[in-house]
């Protein structure tokens, strides 16, 4: 008798875990707590002029300054600017050529117009700035005050010897 309700119990335990993993792992796919992905967003495309945006290298080739014009209706622009760089390779001594870049947020509701200087390489207590070898591509995506969400893109022509 003591064999019959032993089994019983475990049967029911184990119905119920089975149940519960099932119920979790359902429930999980439906739930995205991070809020749509800008594929399942309409991201509107934009021209560069749509934002008033100015790309111009500094005297030294060393920064590019961002500038925006065009605000009204904009929260905040978030950018990232891909360049190809020369470096040498510590282990063969060979040149090479690697991908690097800058990224940031600009707050800009309120604003008339802005301007950042982004560094075209790293700057701690000193800055290393980078042997830039190619054109300089931005991506922009604009973040409108009313949850609509562009995407611009840009290029900027940097010197290089090759040019």
């Amino acid at each position: 008798m003591k064999s019959k309700n032993y089994f019983f119990f475990a049967a029911v335990v184990v119905i119920a875990l089975i149940g519960g993993a099932v119920f979790f792992l359902t429930s999980n796919k439906s739930k995205n707590p991070s809020g749509p992905s800008l594929e399942e967003q309409n991201v509107i495309a934009l021209k560069p002029e749509d934002i008033g945006l100015g790309l111009e290298l500094s005297n030294n080739n060393r920064e590019v300054l961002m500038t925006l014009t065009k605000l009204d209706g904009i929260k905040s622009i978030e950018f990232e600017a891909s360049y190809d760089v020369n470096e040498t390779d510590p282990e063969s001594g060979d040149n090479i050529v690697v991908s690097q870049g800058a990224t940031g947020e600009v707050v800009v509701e309120g604003e008339g117009e802005v301007t950042r200087e982004i560094t075209l390489g790293t700057c701690s207590a000193v800055c290393r700035y980078h042997d830039v070898a190619s054109d300089i591509k931005f991506i922009l995506r604009v973040n409108f005050s009313d949850g609509r969400v562009g995407q611009v893109e840009d290029s900027l022509e940097y010197p290089t010897e090759d040019k």
